[in-house]
């Protein structure tokens, strides 16, 4: 409301702005600034220079690694400021790419980031995004493929150790607000995660699958869930068209997208193949990319089962080291 008063207090018109409560008054989100916001306010004559002390609560985050908060603040400066040079240097910084010391030394990035310090980057990234007001983090991993080609126990016991590591560091202020997702393959659940007792303890067992009479279990079985296949793909279907929206700020007809979801649902279910639901996915992305660019279109069997065979196609032989599919089910 503040930001319409001075809009059109600028064009003219006399304004008035009454305030129910009394001020200072805390507001969760109102020790963050996105990059968006702060244009705005440049626009508006506010000085968001450093010297005012726009970064300095950004500085002040408790984050373990300093070099990635500077990173973080640098990088939110370069955006505010239009400087795409900045932003494309810090960027490669914060994506794990490589980057000279000289062209970060004046942000105040000193360490290198590498595999050496690629978990505390990781935790220092969930610190930021609650330290900078968000409610927390999703982490998605998705290990099939190479637990499958683990060759050796120690490399085993290694995997095992970091695993355990992340769900100790969810518990705290380490990774705070963190939802962590680790797919794997069953066996990985039922043989390798009970030689390890603290890691067992931590997962559970195979015996305890989540459900909705058991909605604590920490060990999600896609072939065992409460949903039968059609439906769990058209809710799938469902939530991946809302964050397709949200990603490319396009808005589909809900209904014409939720018969379109319905039909790959329906087809997709049919199949055997055990990356049905990878399949789907790719499918149905292949669709909203498609109308987002051409035009929205209700889709009939015949396109849907080309696109499926297609994709098909696409993945086949992606799999396990021997060609197969991985069987990812936890």
């Amino acid at each position: 409301l503040s930001l319409v008063m001075v809009v059109m207090s600028v064009a003219g018109l006399n304004v008035a702005l009454l305030e129910k409560t009394e001020f200072p008054r805390e507001k969760v989100c109102g020790d963050g600034l996105t990059p968006r916001a702060v244009r705005q306010l440049v626009r508006m004559g506010v000085d968001t220079s450093e010297k005012a002390g726009w970064l300095q609560k950004m500085k002040r985050m408790d984050v373990e690694f300093p070099s990635f908060k500077y990173a973080v603040c640098g990088f939110f400066d370069a955006v505010a400021r239009g400087d795409e040079s900045r932003q494309m240097t810090i960027g490669a910084f914060l994506r794990g790419e490589p980057v000279k010391p000289k062209d970060t030394g004046t942000e105040g990035v000193t360490e290198k980031m590498d595999k050496s310090n690629a978990f505390r980057a990781l935790r220092s990234l969930c610190q930021t995004i609650r330290a900078l007001g968000y409610a927390g983090t999703v982490l998605l991993f998705d290990e099939g493929d190479r637990m499958v080609s683990i060759g050796s126990s120690r490399q085993e016991k290694i995997a095992c150790d970091n695993l355990r590591e992340v769900i100790d560091s969810c518990a705290g202020e380490k990774l705070p607000g963190a939802l962590f997702v680790y797919a794997v393959p069953p066996r990985f659940v039922t043989d390798t995660a009970q030689k390890y007792p603290a890691l067992a303890q931590r997962v559970g067992g195979a015996a305890h699958l989540f459900s909705r009479t058991n909605p604590l279990s920490t060990i999600i079985s896609l072939e065992k869930l409460d949903l039968p296949g059609e439906e769990l793909l058209r809710q799938i279907g469902m939530k991946l068209l809302a964050v397709y929206e949200a990603a490319y700020k396009h808005e589909f007809d809900k209904k014409r997208q939720a018969r379109n979801i319905g039909l790959i649902a329906k087809e997709m279910s049919a199949l055997l193949s055990d990356s049905h639901r990878r399949q789907f996915v790719k499918v149905l992305v292949n669709f909203l990319n498609e109308q987002r660019v051409a035009g929205e279109r209700d889709y009939d069997q015949a396109r849907v089962d080309e696109e499926i065979r297609r994709v098909d196609d696409e993945l086949e032989g992606r799999g396990g080291p021997d060609g197969s599919s991985s069987g990812d089910e936890y």
